[in-house]
């Protein structure tokens, strides 16, 4: 087993940026790497951007434009259209993240890094070098990162290095850019960086006796920015290091006390869960703007790789996957926030393509305002980028019961998403969608589009579900409900076809999945959408049965991080143990570096082709592989809970505490001896619980609770009425 407690050794020296051990507080990150006598400490902030360009919808980027410009062939049409409006070369072509720079920390008197590590229970680096130990925190609401040195490395020397690299450089050139203005004092050391539209960005750094504290802010002017930066800076100075670093210790304290906790005899399993729980807490905070592909932890030596925007098409989302589980769900509001002030472009975007006033359309690659990054027309005809979001809305209020929200946010998002939908079959003759994206499936403009792929119809299924239970909830649209259910009822639950050894899922109309593919797209009726019924006896089944075989057969040769995680998810429901161990094992052998950084690329050769880029970090995996833990542990299929449906036959001894579950349940349990002997709910809500009997579904169960006698049941399906804070202990009779 791996104790969060225990401090996580990194492997100094470093000489990677994204091997750096990570700190942050949802704004501002820092990773802290180097070696010899020098400290290198990477920032950036999560909100520093040069918004400038974007593509937009107008009026020939119609859906019946664009089909029939697809259905001719006439690609180079299609490209022209949708790179609206194209630039002249003197602004970039789309938004970008950017990339911010580093402090380096040049220790005195011939000291020397030893090594170092992260306590993620108290979001603390501690780098051991030859004079004593380093200590780093970054402060909670404060773009601040507070350092306490040794009291002999009290005059370490700062250099402040801005962002550089080729690509940095030509940038900076091309688009406007002054070259940083650096400034340095015996305590003090800067530089402003300003930007052609924007806020100056200033990165600063002061001393106090043995303490340095850095800063990233913004300010109109660059004077403005030094003075503003020294002074946040002398505030903290001021206040101290133990006064602040106790601040922070009480916030990480409280987090991780509300934490779910996973205890299983692979502790390489446990450390993938506290990494993802530990980066959720260091990128996500209520005040601060969500985490796109590397949150908060840019390089500062290149551009971000795809911008480091927001793609909706699986990697925001799966960044996500375990605050809900987690025990976190209120660290997806900012996510949803964001989104919802998007609304105004988000239905232009579907008046110009749709001609439609009610509906909402979000492109798969955006900014943080919602700009759409890419000028591909496959960024705009992924539905289910707004789709998927708004399945989260609906996720986070089973999870919360949060009826506030589901009135004011979820319900309406889905509503726009759905409606969005019915244009598009509407404007397909009425019975299909005739122009859909399965994501990611292919890059050729032969193979990347189709009729009905599988991944659009499993989330208008989502939704039109999701809307007819949550107009129920709320009492209202009636008149829409018989709408809704005909569309269920008649659109189909895939692409569904003959490959030659029975019906099996395509990946859309008249294609099979005949190559590997990295976004199990054609999958996601079994996770994340949970469509179709694939349980034993279940309509589905035999069809899901013969799409994994396909699926398995056609391998992993072409499979990048943050695929791997969700594999596992669709291998726990099966019940596979083994098969959702495997993948979570290839996570951490191909895909996290030294640094335990997971990567888009493998960083060692002979499991995929995707190896050319082994230094582009993104969080997405990180984030997979700890919800996938927990998938092992105990998830909800049809609204069922299921506890210990994955684990291996080799693990005879396993445990986790507060997992929280659709339906406003927190679930313990333990396994001993190969047998599950106890589990533990905590109905916040007062749902009613419907438990797959984990004794075995002819075993007698006896159900102790808080407001109730005790009583025993039976069966496969145990259903259980609660009340709110009812806790229940259920044990074998």
């Amino acid at each position: 087993m791996f104790d969060p407690q225990t401090q996580l050794a990194w492997p100094f020296p470093l000489t990677t940026t994204h091997d750096g051990i990570p700190l942050g507080n949802g704004t501002l990150g820092a990773l802290i790497w180097g070696g010899d006598s020098t400290l290198r400490i990477t920032i950036n902030r999560q909100d520093y951007w040069d918004h400038r360009s974007g593509k937009e919808l107008y009026d020939e980027t119609t859906y019946q434009n664009t089909l029939n410009l697809l259905r001719a062939g006439n690609i180079k049409e299609i490209e022209r259209i949708y790179n609206h409006p194209a630039t002249d070369g003197t602004i970039p072509h789309c938004p970008t993240r950017l990339p911010m720079g580093r402090f380096d920390l040049t220790l005195p008197n011939a000291t020397t890094v030893a090594a170092g590590g992260l306590t993620m229970t108290k979001g603390q680096a501690d780098i051991d070098t030859s004079a004593g130990t380093v200590r780093a925190i970054i402060l909670r609401g404060t773009p601040v990162l507070a350092i306490q040195l040794p009291a002999s490395l009290h005059d370490t020397a700062i250099s402040p290095v801005p962002a550089y690299g080729d690509d940095v450089r030509e940038f900076w050139t091309n688009f406007g850019y002054q070259p940083p203005e650096i400034r340095t004092d015996p305590d003090f050391a800067a530089w402003v960086q300003p930007r052609p539209t924007e806020p100056t960005m200033c990165a600063a750094c002061l001393r106090r006796g043995n303490h340095l504290y850095l800063a990233s802010i913004y300010a109109e002017k660059p004077n403005a920015a030094f003075d503003r930066a020294r002074s946040l800076l002398a505030a903290c100075a001021d206040r101290g290091f133990d006064d602040l670093a106790a601040e922070h210790e009480r916030w990480w304290r409280g987090y991780w006390s509300v934490s779910a906790k996973v205890h299983t005899p692979d502790a390489d399993l446990d450390l993938l869960y506290y990494l993802g729980l530990y980066k959720l807490g260091a990128m996500a905070d209520a005040d601060a703007l969500p985490a796109g592909l590397q949150g908060p932890w840019i390089e500062e030596y290149r551009m971000p790789p795809w911008a480091g925007d927001y793609h909706f098409n699986v990697n925001v989302q799966e960044c996500y996957w375990p605050a809900c589980g987690g025990n976190h769900p209120e660290l997806l509001r900012p996510l949803f926030e964001m989104v919802w002030s998007w609304l105004p472009r988000l239905q232009r975007n579907a008046r110009f393509f749709l001609g439609i006033d009610d509906g909402l359309l979000v492109p798969h690659a955006t900014d943080d305002l919602g700009t759409r990054i890419s000028s591909s027309y496959l960024a705009v005809i992924d539905y289910g980028c707004g789709a998927w979001i708004a399945q989260m809305m609906w996720q986070y209020y089973r999870f919360t019961g949060d009826r506030e929200f589901l009135r004011s946010r979820a319900y309406p998002f889905m509503k726009g998403c759905l409606r969005t939908y019915e244009a598009v079959i509407e404007q397909s003759g009425g019975t299909d969608i005739a122009m859909t994206r399965s994501p990611e499936f292919s890059a050729g403009p032969g193979r990347a589009w189709g009729a009905n792929a599988s991944f659009q119809l499993a989330l208008v299924h989502v939704l039109a579900q999701g809307l007819i239970e949550a107009s129920q909830i709320l009492d209202c649209d009636a008149d829409l409900r018989d709408r809704w259910q005909r569309l269920d009822r008649d659109l189909p639950a895939a692409s569904i076809a003959d490959d030659g050894q029975g019906d099996e899922i395509f990946v859309c109309d008249d294609q099979p999945l005949d190559r590997p593919h990295r976004h199990h797209s054609h999958l996601a009726g079994v996770h994340p959408f949970d469509t179709l019924e694939y349980e034993p006896g279940g309509r589905h089944h035999e069809l899901v049965e013969r799409s994994y075989l396909r699926w398995i057969k056609m391998g992993m040769g072409n499979w990048s991080g943050w695929c791997v995680p969700w594999a596992s998810m669709l291998w726990s429901r099966r019940g596979e143990g083994h098969a959702a161990r495997h993948c979570l094992r290839i996570v951490r052998e191909f895909f996290i570096r030294p640094g335990y950084a997971t990567t888009h690329d493998a960083v060692h050769a002979g499991f995929t082709t995707y190896t050319e880029r082994p230094l582009v970090m993104q969080l997405d995996a990180t984030m997979g592989a700890a919800a996938a833990v927990m998938e092992m542990l105990v998830h909800t299929r049809k609204g069922v809970l299921h506890v210990f449906p994955a684990v291996p036959s080799d693990w005879p001894n396993a445990r986790f505490e507060n997992i929280r579950i659709e339906g406003g349940f927190l679930v313990s349990a333990t396994r001993q001896a190969n047998q599950t002997t106890q589990v533990e709910i905590v109905s916040l809500l007062g749902n009613t619980l419907h438990l797959a009997n984990p004794f075995g579904k002819d075993s007698r169960a006896t159900i102790h609770s808080s407001n109730t006698k005790p009583q025993a049941m039976t069966g496969h399906h145990l259903t259980v009425p609660t009340t709110p804070n009812d806790r229940l202990t259920i044990q074998p009779a």
